[in-house]
């Protein structure tokens, strides 16, 4: 798939071309890991070079696949959790933590943004992948934490 080139039909799912083409050949060119899904399992449609190169995915990231399918187990279900969120509420979601994609690893957040052109629900959701920074690790670190005394307290 070169970026000149809009999706085929069986890579976009079946979904239609104007509403994939526009975002796809944007995404394509970006340097941080962008993906579309669609649908409730949050079947991929579209990932680009940098969705693709993600360390830590245990299959490839091919339209048709759902997004848990690529991921390692736990990290899928914190960034489904996300998924659902938006898709249920129509807004997105800004640097949520998900955490390390594999164990020992980096870890990482994400933004969700819902696709909605003339339709609610969302036709589609956007996923952009980055690198969690240090402060949002600390950050996370002390939810957990406070979140472990407020069980342990109970």
């Amino acid at each position: 798939m070169s970026p000149d080139d809009p999706p085929k039909a069986s890579e976009s799912l079946d979904l239609d071309l104007a509403f994939v083409t526009p975002i796809w050949r944007i995404l394509e060119q970006a340097p941080i890991p962008f993906a579309v899904t669609r649908g409730p399992t949050h079947t991929l449609v579209f990932a680009n070079t940098a969705f693709r190169a993600v360390p830590g995915l245990i299959a490839a990231p091919k339209p048709g696949r759902d997004i848990a399918d690529i991921f390692e187990p736990t990290a899928a279900a914190r960034l489904i959790v996300f998924l659902d969120r938006t898709a249920r509420e129509g807004a997105g979601l800004r640097d949520r933590f998900i955490g390390s994609l594999e164990f020992g690893s980096r870890p990482w957040n994400c933004t969700v943004w819902p696709l909605l052109l003339d339709s609610t629900p969302p036709r589609g959701l956007v996923i952009e992948l980055s690198m969690a920074t240090h402060t949002e690790v600390a950050q996370s670190l002390q939810r957990e934490v406070a979140e472990r005394l407020l069980l342990s307290a109970l």
